[in-house]
């Protein structure tokens, strides 16, 4: 509850309460949750959520029977204007995003619902504080691409499991049965792993961030290692190095980048890898440039492979990446979140699109490249 507010908090409580039941959570006929329940829910005494239910029971919403509970018995129409859904994007990135956004909002349009947009910029205060605006509007049901960290907005979480409609995108909340669309990024992962391998790459560096992780880098970090786990040459800890330490948000940090690149180039020297993989885009353009001060070409010198499209980028500085179903994945998305808002059956709750392998000739066999440059750095 926002205590901030200056309504008192049983009157929160029954508005919220409300919502849940004329959105259709407590159908007619359903139990709300017992006192115990919404105690623990709301963090508040007995006597306010009695006052709070009390209140629903005034306006004829729910009945009230001794030792049977609390029955919905009532719903209020929706007025017909309430058409909004909420899309909650961490940020738009050269690489990701934009084709996603237009398919979410071609497809809600097409559905006859608004939408109300907000970034979080990759901020974890920024995206609770987008995802409480619209509750607060409040909109029919959210969309969300997470931020690049681990996901702990407990608010939408709460939301979740009380079975408001959210739909997630690109990166999975662990633990928490939510409507999912996004790429299989595991499954991707791992046949660029097997390619790479299959060149006769056996020293690689796959460059990560140093604190940002999430649903979707792990899944490439975990299917790296397991591919190579059972090859002759299994990867060792230092092949995986978190040493980035801007985000694509920071690129205009130039000091603070220019020390990435130095980081990078220092784990070529020690390492010398064949190959070079960055877990999303924005690094990889980091490596391309350290690979490039150290006089190193690609792919005669090191092959590079990244995470991510890099269509914005000059034909010369292209590399062999990964592209994801961006339309497909708002199409579908917003779909699942319709189906929820209108209470329809839904066969699959969580899908997975493959991602498409795109050549731009920047991974060859081990045996077509010369190593002695890289061996005397």
């Amino acid at each position: 509850m926002r205590t901030q507010s200056q309504k008192p908090l049983y009157e929160q409580i029954y508005e919220d309460l409300k919502r849940r039941i004329n959105e259709g959570k407590y159908p007619i006929g359903a139990k709300i949750p017992p006192e115990h329940a919404l105690i623990a829910e709301y963090n508040v005494s007995r006597i306010t959520i009695q006052k709070a239910v009390n209140q629903l029971a005034v306006e004829g919403l729910v009945k009230r029977r001794s030792g049977q509970g609390t029955t919905v018995i009532h719903q209020e129409e929706l007025p017909a204007s309430n058409t909004l859904l909420g899309l909650v994007m961490s940020g738009l990135s050269e690489s990701y995003g934009d084709d996603l956004l237009r398919s979410i909002c071609s497809t809600c349009e097409a559905a006859g619902y608004s939408l109300v947009i907000k970034f979080a910029n990759e901020d974890q205060r920024h995206e609770e504080e987008a995802v409480r605006a619209l509750l607060a509007i409040p909109v029919r049901g959210i969309l969300i691409s997470p931020i690049q960290r681990s996901f702990y907005d407990q608010a939408l979480v709460k939301e979740i499991l009380t079975g408001f409609p959210v739909t997630v995108l690109d990166k999975e909340i662990t633990g928490i049965d939510s409507l999912f669309v996004g790429t299989n990024h595991y499954q991707a992962a791992a046949e660029v792993a097997k390619r790479i391998s299959d060149a006769g790459h056996h020293r690689i560096g796959l460059i990560n961030y140093a604190e940002i992780m999430n649903f979707s880098l792990d899944a490439r970090n975990r299917a790296f290692k397991d591919i190579y786990a059972h090859t002759n040459f299994p990867l060792k800890a230092d092949a995986i190095p978190f040493i980035i330490r801007t985000a694509y948000l920071q690129r205009n940090n130039h000091a603070a980048v220019t020390e990435d690149i130095d980081r990078i180039k220092v784990f070529i020297r020690r390492n010398h890898p064949t190959c070079l993989i960055g877990i999303d885009n924005y690094i990889t353009t980091l490596i391309y440039e350290a690979v490039t001060q150290l006089g190193l070409q690609v792919p005669q010198d090191i092959c590079l492979f990244g995470f991510d499209s890099n269509h914005s980028t000059p034909p010369s500085l292209r590399y062999d990446t990964l592209v994801q179903n961006e339309q497909m994945i708002g199409k579908d998305a917003v779909t699942l979140l319709l189906k929820a808002i209108n209470h329809e059956p839904i066969d699959k709750r969580a899908i997975r699109y493959p991602a498409q392998f795109v050549d731009n000739g920047t991974l060859i066999p081990t045996n077509q490249m010369r190593t002695d440059r890289l061996f005397s750095l």
